[in-house]
């Protein structure tokens, strides 16, 4: 296979057609860290609502409830799917384990982030 061709390949096959790639995945990991965010501020919530109001809004424990596992399962997905696309082998377990899917979610992709804005300076320079 030629060289255009496989770039053409690429170019057709990217979720982001004529974005370059630093910058796909830098989205990705930014919708990553939103969800994992928002999910673990629904967790809080759903367990200050079981603790401090049961018996006067079951609905709203309830409604928390299913939102954040939502989330979670929102994150889940597409915490597999983000470390998996950078080869990222070891957070990958963390990612596929339920109990560390959140955690690890918002641990990689604050250092992916960093790391990702690191090579867009240097490339600049």
């Amino acid at each position: 296979m030629r060289a255009e061709d496989a770039a053409e390949l690429e170019r057709i096959h990217a979720f982001d057609i004529g974005v370059p790639v630093l910058e796909r995945e830098a989205r990705r990991i930014s919708m990553l860290f939103v969800i994992c965010a928002f999910s673990l501020v629904l967790l809080l919530a759903w367990v200050l609502l079981s603790v401090l109001v049961v018996d006067s809004a079951p609905v709203i424990v309830a409604m928390v409830g299913v939102s954040f596992l939502s989330g979670m399962m929102a994150a889940w997905a597409l915490g597999i799917y983000v470390v998996a696309t950078a080869h990222r082998w070891l957070w990958l377990i963390l990612m596929v384990v339920p109990f560390t899917t959140l955690p690890a979610g918002l641990v990689y992709a604050w250092r992916r982030r960093m790391e990702i804005e690191r090579e867009i300076l240097e490339n600049r320079t």
